[in-house]
């Protein structure tokens, strides 16, 4: 069980504060139990879950020493083969990615759509929107909780990963 004030994943929301934790109805049995009041970090509002739903995902965000070895690993990371036949193939691999809520998954998907934009630029091209909306959900997802973990605003996520990279 999570406590008040601790970061976690929640599924697709990404980063939430456990706001609170209360009893309620549980509208799909009637029957009183433990709800956390998570409050996400990237959207407003409130999220109310029960404490043991196995329906969904929840982790607690990772440690800044988990976060340096990830970072470590961008270097050897490959982009993911061209291997998708249409449109819809390549959408439930960046779904499934984004699924995992792993944050080697995320990373994979960011290398992989950095790959393709460098690619297309070279080629007077640009990123298609599938491509560039599953980048933009992967790093945003990547850049809250790593900035959690290590501290920093998540807008200076980028360029520490960057100069740790070139470092």
């Amino acid at each position: 069980m999570y406590t008040i004030g601790e970061h976690i994943v929640y599924e697709r929301s990404g980063v939430c504060k456990v706001a609170d934790i209360m009893r309620r109805e549980n509208p799909a049995t009637g029957e009183e139990c433990d709800y956390y009041v998570l409050e996400p970090l990237n959207e407003k509002g409130v999220i109310y879950t029960p404490v043991d739903n196995p329906k969904v995902f929840m982790r607690p965000i990772l440690t800044a020493e988990q976060v340096e070895e990830l970072i470590d690993q961008i270097p050897l990371m490959k982009p993911m083969a061209n291997d998708h036949r249409s449109t819809q193939q390549l959408i439930e691999r960046y779904r499934t990615l984004l699924g995992s809520h792993d944050c080697s998954d995320l990373i994979s998907l960011v290398v992989t759509t950095y790959a393709k934009k460098e690619y297309a630029e070279a080629h007077n091209r640009h990123l298609g929107n599938i491509d560039r909306q599953f980048m933009d959900q992967a790093r945003d997802l990547i850049s809250t909780e790593f900035g959690m973990a290590l501290g920093i605003p998540k807008e200076e996520v980028d360029a520490y990963i960057a100069a740790r990279v070139e470092g």
